[in-house]
């Protein structure tokens, strides 16, 4: 039997959990909602495509901030 962690609902196992503050899963959840929302959205995937080729992980963003 294979299993791939997390699962669909971000739990790692039969007693793990998110790793994010108590406080803080209304908008964690909020957040999975929108995204579940628009992930089926061509726009927003080449939107959000761009954003990761422009700021993550981009030698122009660190360079940028050395200044």
């Amino acid at each position: 039997m294979t299993t791939t962690y997390p699962d669909k609902n971000g739990r790692f196992g039969d007693f793990g959990g998110k790793y994010v503050p108590e406080t803080l899963m209304n908008a964690i959840e909020e957040l999975e909602a929108a995204l579940e929302e628009v992930s089926h959205d061509d726009a927003f995937a080449l939107e959000y495509m761009t954003h990761l080729q422009e700021y993550a992980g981009s030698l122009r963003l660190f360079l940028m901030l050395r200044m």
